[in-house]
């Protein structure tokens, strides 16, 4: 099977940390598969990462290349200050759109 690209986003529907903590054991399985992750994209209530460096560090972890996104709408729908480690960025839906070129596959996780 050959390697493939992936861009992960996370938009759940409820209990955001669940979430994130899976598409981290998701994250982790597909690098020890060979794969690479351009991008995990937090969306909705994935944002509220923004708030918590713990997490965000427990992310960073992996060295992987993969650039970790805020949604810079959905930062200000929630009325977020983010306060981000290193890996973290606040961009809007045209760097998405722009990682989604990059990729074979896009996979949402809600």
């Amino acid at each position: 099977m050959t390697d493939m690209k992936f861009n992960l986003i996370i938009n759940p529907s409820h209990q955001w940390k669940q979430s994130t903590a899976h598409a981290l054991k998701l994250l982790q399985a597909m690098l020890k598969q060979g794969h690479e992750v351009v991008s995990v994209f937090f969306y909705g209530d994935a944002v509220q990462i923004a708030q918590h460096q713990d997490i965000q560090k427990t992310w960073s972890k992996f060295g992987c290349a993969a650039d970790f996104l805020l949604c810079r709408t959905m930062l200000e729908e929630f009325g977020i200050e983010p306060q981000l480690t290193d890996n973290f960025k606040v961009v809007g839906m045209s760097q998405l759109a722009l990682n989604m070129e990059l990729a074979d596959r896009t996979l949402e996780l809600n």
